[in-house]
């Protein structure tokens, strides 16, 4: 459904860009994924609260998953360690994809391995943890919530802020490409995992 209302314009997408693609080359990365002409412009809708960004138009679809505090007594368990993740569709194909949850409590290594960052395409430090993953399968803490620092008709950015460092992944739409640029700082990013985990399902894989 439509939400009630869409967040205010905030950030500037050039000022974003220029701080990520200043730092050290081995802080940051930049892809870009190519687009058709489309006869319609981008639509984008938020959930703030939840923390899901959302922008479509036509067989294209980008979902940037932006998490900030959790409410005090608010379960965690069917969290996973995907802040600042995406999902991607560009002309009707998944580009980049969320993996599922494929099983909870009978197999606790995949479990873990499915809910996991690596298993997710999000901007992470090899130095750091987000959210530490532990036994228990129902329980997830994140103590380092995410902030929306750019939402503008043509991009989406967000940070994670920690003691250990900062995360940040801006998204931009050009008329001819998506661009991504994700920075870890201080060290560097740990590389995205393309072994594509995906399941059809509880149990299934795909």
């Amino acid at each position: 459904p439509e939400p009630l209302s869409c967040p205010d314009d905030v950030g500037d997408p050039d000022a974003v860009a220029a701080q990520l693609l200043g730092l050290p080359e081995a802080s940051r990365r930049v892809r870009r994924y190519p687009l058709r002409p489309a006869s319609v412009p981008w639509q984008r809708t938020a959930y703030p609260e939840f923390g899901l960004f959302v922008f479509r138009r036509e067989h294209d679809f980008i979902a940037f998953r932006c998490a900030g505090q959790v409410g005090l007594g608010v379960p965690t368990g069917h969290r996973h360690d995907d802040n600042l993740g995406i999902e991607v569709m560009l002309d009707g194909q998944l580009v980049r994809s969320d993996p599922g949850t494929y099983v909870y409590t009978p197999a606790p290594e995949m479990r873990n391995r499915y809910r996991s960052a690596s298993a997710h395409d999000a901007p992470r430090s090899p130095d750091w943890s987000v959210a530490a993953i532990g036994k228990e399968l129902f329980l997830l803490a994140q103590p380092y919530p995410a902030t929306c620092t750019c939402w503008r008709p043509d991009a989406v950015a967000g940070s994670i802020f920690s003691p250990h460092g900062t995360l940040s992944r801006l998204i931009r739409f050009h008329p001819d490409a998506v661009e991504i640029v994700d920075a870890a700082f201080p060290g560097g990013l740990a590389p995205i995992d393309d072994s594509r985990l995906l399941c059809q399902g509880y149990g299934r894989k795909a």
